[in-house]
């Protein structure tokens, strides 16, 4: 545990499950208060930041939450994979989520309220948001883009990361299954996954997601037998977005703003950690470049080849006041989908779709990585 306890601090959740039969027998809360600021992180190259940090907000907290397993045939919660272990988990996973369930999963994604998109349209001028600083041995950034950063990391064959894919869960709210987009990023466990809040949590009906599992690069047919299918350990997220997100309509900017999640995942059926087997991308926070420079978008739309097959879009990054844009007409089921800055390198991540206008797919938007993306991250050192 971190010391001091300082404003803007992250709170820590964890919820564990005591299962010995695969039967739900009790739970217990522990609250673990994490100094934001303290840099305590094993992630490589990580440089922590003051607890002072103006460009922390105070909606920077976080929670952590042990990634559920809902059994159909028992019909509720049986444990989880920190608990039960890779093997057990799997196992549930496998059972749970037939063919049939991934092809029926439909897409997860919010609608911007007009009043909300209006205000979160203005401009804004780009460069960096917080302190300015370039954590371990990155590319030297191009000028105007300075921030915070992690290198990404290739897979074990020296291979840029394919480390994007789709993602699947059960929301306990209206008892459906649900997928979304997401893309694995280099951490000191080299678990990491980066989403959207929405694909983890509702919002303020307060449903953390179940069965939650990634797929790397999916295609239609695609099993939970394949090598390339990592369960959810922890799914993290702020608590700005539990206590206003919508999973179906943003009703707030601060909402809107902290549509950002990160996963860390157990073992892969093969037996693996993510990035060790696929590679994961670099993060980058804390600014954007002085001129708009193209970015490459990956997600699973619906509106294109019926969200089977993934879809890359380069565009242009315009930095907005809440949020930052592409033109690249994603509609539902793109949500989490990786915005990566500096390919064909293995590149940055800096954004993760989130939703699109409310009007057309033309636009689609990511919440700013700023200096409360950076501390989120680095909590997941302790997931």
């Amino acid at each position: 545990m971190a010391g001091k306890r300082a404003a803007g601090r992250l709170r820590v959740l964890v919820a564990g499950v005591l299962v010995a039969t695969l039967a739900l027998s009790g739970c217990d809360s522990i609250k673990r208060a994490v100094d934001k600021g303290s840099g305590a992180s094993n992630s490589p190259g990580s440089s922590g930041g003051s607890s002072s940090d103006p460009g922390v907000s105070p909606d920077g907290a976080t929670v952590e939450q042990a990634a559920e397993l809902f059994d159909t045939t028992l019909g509720r919660v049986v444990g989880n994979v920190r608990d039960l272990g890779d093997t057990a988990g799997q196992l549930l996973l496998q059972k749970y989520w037939t063919p049939q369930r991934l092809g029926a999963a439909t897409e997860r994604e919010p609608v911007v309220d007009e009043s909300v998109q209006a205000s979160a349209e203005a401009s804004a001028t780009a460069g960096p948001a917080g302190p300015e600083q370039v954590g371990g041995p990155a590319a030297a950034p191009s000028a105007g883009s300075a921030g915070r950063g992690v290198p990404g990391l290739p897979s074990s064959g020296g291979a840029i990361p394919q480390a994007s894919g789709k993602v699947f869960f059960r929301d306990p709210g209206d008892g459906k299954d649900h997928k979304c987009s997401a893309a694995a990023v280099n951490s000191g466990t080299r678990r990491l996954l980066a989403t959207a809040a929405h694909c983890v949590h509702s919002g303020k009906d307060g449903r953390w997601m179940q069965n939650w599992v990634f797929i790397s690069q999916y295609q239609a047919g695609s099993t939970l037998n394949a090598l390339s299918a990592f369960p959810a350990r922890t799914l993290r997220t702020f608590d700005v977005w539990i206590a206003e997100g919508n999973g179906d309509k943003y009703t707030t900017d601060k909402a809107f703003s902290h549509d950002v999640a990160f996963v860390t995942t157990a073992n892969g059926f093969s037996g693996k950690r993510i990035v060790d087997q696929y590679g994961g991308y670099g993060i980058r926070t804390g600014g954007y470049p002085v001129r708009p420079a193209d970015v490459r978008v990956l997600g699973y739309p619906k509106n294109m080849d019926g969200g089977n097959v993934e879809q890359e879009c380069v565009a242009p990054l315009i930095p907005r006041k809440v949020f930052v844009e592409v033109a690249c007409n994603y509609g539902p089921g793109s949500s989490g989908g990786p915005w990566v800055w500096r390919f064909p390198e293995i590149g940055w991540l800096v954004g993760v779709t989130s939703t699109a206008d409310s009007s057309r797919f033309r636009r689609n938007y990511s919440p700013r990585f700023g200096s409360d993306v950076w501390a989120m991250y680095q909590a997941t050192a302790r997931d």
